[in-house]
């Protein structure tokens, strides 16, 4: 997998990044006060650090979180905020492909 910048003309390159919209729904139904971006932005970074089985390091400047304004207003079953992800360094995607190529080698030999 290549992962470098694709170089353009003039100058100009094309650089390979993710973006995941997010949807952030309440735990509970009943919510009256507003979310603190600033804690969901931080809760996210921690749960890509630890959570998955190869950390993912994304700068705070890289979560955009917008919160609803008005939640007395809000049905249920719709949202409090919303936002995007967008995660630029790619090299957990090779760690990740390496090694399960490295796992299917020895089950290969381990047949």
């Amino acid at each position: 997998m290549n992962i470098r910048p694709l170089e353009i003309e003039n100058g100009l390159f094309l650089v390979q990044r993710i973006k995941l919209n997010l949807t952030i729904y309440p735990s509970s139904l009943i919510v009256t006060k507003p979310i603190d971006e600033w804690k969901v932005k931080r809760a996210l970074i921690d749960f890509l650090e630890t959570s998955l089985s190869i950390p993912i390091s994304v700068p705070e400047e890289d979560i955009r979180i917008k919160r609803l304004k008005e939640l007395k207003k809000r049905k249920r079953e719709d949202p409090v905020a919303s936002g995007a992800l967008f995660i630029r360094d790619l090299g957990f995607l090779i760690k990740k492909l390496e090694k399960g190529v490295e796992e299917d080698d020895l089950k290969r030999r381990n047949c």
